[in-house]
């Protein structure tokens, strides 16, 4: 079992692969047209709602007690989980 430390600094790695992913999906969105360009435009949008609450979650694990940071890890697993489904499937989309 990971140590808190451990654990935040292993979010903070995926964090910032999270937002270089938002970057390239960035880009390929430019070049998007049509009705398509849109919807993937709300996608993103929503990804990086999901990836502000999740910075919001690790601000609140990193002040959190020993007791407490292990439910809010569950809280982060989940977002963590539905942004990588969601960039999945935003990238097969473009």
């Amino acid at each position: 079992m990971k140590t808190k430390k451990e654990y935040l600094d292993e979010m903070n790695d995926r964090l910032e692969d999270w937002k270089k992913e938002m970057d390239e999906l960035q880009e390929r969105l430019s070049s998007a047209t049509g009705p398509a360009k849109k919807e993937a435009r709300a996608r993103l949008d929503q990804l990086r709602q999901s990836y502000e609450s999740a910075k919001s979650k690790m601000q609140e694990m990193r002040s959190s007690g020993e007791e407490s940071w292990e439910n809010l890890k569950g809280e982060m697993e989940h977002i963590w989980d539905t942004a990588k489904h969601s960039i999945n499937y935003f990238r097969s989309q473009l």
